[in-house]
């Protein structure tokens, strides 16, 4: 071996595979390296003026049009952008549509639900750049707190992928309501 040259330890797992076959762990971002670190904040830089608009995900028109300004808490003169609060009518459109599409959902096998949960983490981790630069700006989170919600939302999504295929036989419990806390949105 030269000097140097790392040495990996034949029993013990590289990050990607610590799960073992059964899932593969969330990517991760070394942001002591100074490499790494650069090419972040060059890939966030891109979102340091987007504005963002969050709402109602429905499949009905959002008949609300009360918004509220979002401002990054560390920066109150940056505007991150606004939501659409849902009222009433909005609400209840979406539990019609969800029990709708719990038929279809429940319908499904459990491969094809698990490979939707598990497209969701690809995607998250696909979109980390701009990911990392929302939760910096919208809840004023440090980059490493940014970097770890984020994994542990992918995480999150590949774990329930899993559990989905070994609960296959379970029955569907129908539309469930969850409101994501404040400070750990993605998850």
């Amino acid at each position: 071996l030269a000097a140097g040259d790392a040495v990996r330890h034949p029993h013990i797992a590289l990050p990607a595979d610590i799960f073992g076959a059964s899932r593969r762990n969330a990517k991760g971002w070394d942001i002591t390296d100074s490499l790494t670190l650069a090419s972040l904040n060059t890939s966030r830089d891109a979102f340091a003026t987007q504005q963002w608009h969050a709402g109602p995900c429905m499949d009905a028109p959002v008949t609300s049009a009360d918004t509220v300004e979002v401002h990054n808490p560390a920066r109150p003169d940056d505007r991150v952008g606004q939501v659409t609060e849902a009222n009433a009518a909005d609400i209840d459109a979406a539990i019609n549509a969800a029990t709708l599409g719990a038929r279809t959902w429940a319908a499904q096998d459990a491969r094809t639900r698990a490979d939707c949960l598990r497209r969701v983490a690809d995607v998250y981790e696909a979109h980390a750049p701009e990911l990392f630069a929302l939760a910096c700006r919208e809840a004023g989170k440090s980059l490493l707190d940014a970097v770890n919600e984020v994994r542990e939302a992918v995480d999150f999504a590949r774990y329930y992928a899993n559990d989905a295929e070994r609960l296959a036989d379970a029955q569907p419990r129908g539309v469930i309501a969850c409101i994501s806390p404040w400070n750990f949105p993605l998850a």
